[in-house]
């Protein structure tokens, strides 16, 4: 439990919603054809702080992408990495725990 967003997506959306997107930060993202697969990266341009500009999100392979919208940003967030998520997981797993016994 809590190897990926998918087993709390609420939570992780929370998670995403409250995240700043700064540098460093981890992403994830899911490319549909011809990819079909998972790509992970960190941002490593953020917006001034006018708030103008964009961020770019920096691929293990060495790939970029220029985000300009900030609901995007955040949906690239992998929540997983984000500090809370271990946290949270170790309290829902207790709950999780004892409804399966």
């Amino acid at each position: 439990m809590g190897k990926d967003a998918s087993t709390l997506p609420n939570v992780a959306s929370v998670l995403r919603a409250e995240a700043k997107p700064a540098i460093g930060t981890k992403t994830l993202e899911y490319y549909e054809a011809p990819y079909h697969r998972w790509f992970r990266g960190v941002i490593s341009k953020v917006p001034d702080a006018q708030n103008r500009g964009y961020w770019v999100i920096r691929y293990q392979d060495g790939d970029t992408l220029t985000v300009t919208d900030e609901t995007e940003i955040r949906r690239a967030i992998d929540a997983t990495c984000l500090p809370e998520w271990q946290a949270l997981v170790a309290k829902v797993q207790g709950a999780f725990t004892y409804l399966e016994n």
